[in-house]
């Protein structure tokens, strides 16, 4: 089950870097936003929250894991919510205010660190 959970971390990994080229991208082009462009990097978006619950799942729960896991995942969600939300406002007809893209840019670096030190302590040996 271990590499199951590795191949779908590497897979969220994967998805991860392509969201990220596909913002950036989309950032460069200019409005009116590519609507292929757009449908991609929201399907990357969602795949990588779907490959990375997938890795993270089937670890066993240690002492480490137990106490810190649960709020960094609760955390990352949380962020993963915020940035569906930035990123609904972004592709919005208008051009928005350089805050709604810094929260989506530095939700983005969090939930990704989150989510990997998530799946660090969930990796961990049992105590």
């Amino acid at each position: 089950m271990i590499s199951i959970a590795s191949s779908s971390g590497s897979a969220a990994a994967l998805a991860f870097l392509l969201a990220v080229a596909t913002g950036v991208w989309l950032s460069h082009t200019g409005r009116p936003l590519s609507a292929a462009l757009l449908a991609v990097h929201k399907l990357l978006a969602v795949g990588t929250v779907i490959l990375a619950l997938r890795a993270v799942y089937p670890f066993h729960v240690n002492a480490v894991a137990a106490a810190l896991g649960p709020a960094a995942l609760v955390i990352a969600v949380l962020l993963v919510v915020s940035l569906f939300a930035s990123g609904a406002v972004l592709s919005g007809a208008k051009p928005v205010r350089t805050a709604v893209l810094s929260l989506h840019e530095v939700a983005a670096l969090l939930a990704a660190v989150l989510a990997v030190l998530a799946t660090y302590l969930f990796a961990l040996p049992a105590l």
